[in-house]
C-alpha cells in the first residue's frame, strides 16, 4: 500500500475493487441469457423469482413474461421455468 497516495485515489481503487466483481457478473449475464424459455430453474426460493422479472423486464427489452412456478417436494424451495417473453 502506497502511504502517499491520496485518499480521494484510495477511495477509487477501493470503490473500483468492490464494484468491478458486480459489473463482471452483470456483463456475463447479458451475455449468456439464463432465463431463456423451456430453461428450469431449480432448487430457488420466492425472491429469486423477483430478480427473474426485474431481469427480464428492467433489464432486457420484455415487457411481457409468462413463468410457471412449481414448489419442490421438499417444502421449501420452488423452481421457475419461462414459458414466454416477448
Amino acid at each position: 500500500m502506497n502511504f502517499f497516495q491520496k485518499g480521494s485515489d484510495r477511495a477509487k481503487k477501493e470503490t473500483s475493487e468492490k464494484l468491478d466483481p458486480i459489473i463482471k457478473e452483470f456483463e456475463e449475464k447479458l451475455k449468456n441469457d439464463p432465463y431463456q424459455p423451456g430453461l428450469v430453474h431449480e432448487p430457488i426460493c420466492t425472491e429469486d423469482i423477483s430478480e427473474i422479472v426485474e431481469d427480464l423486464l428492467f433489464i432486457r427489452p420484455f415487457e411481457e413474461v409468462l413463468i410457471k412456478v412449481k414448489r419442490l417436494s421438499d417444502g421449501f424451495n420452488i423452481s421457475a421455468e419461462v414459458i414466454s417473453r416477448t
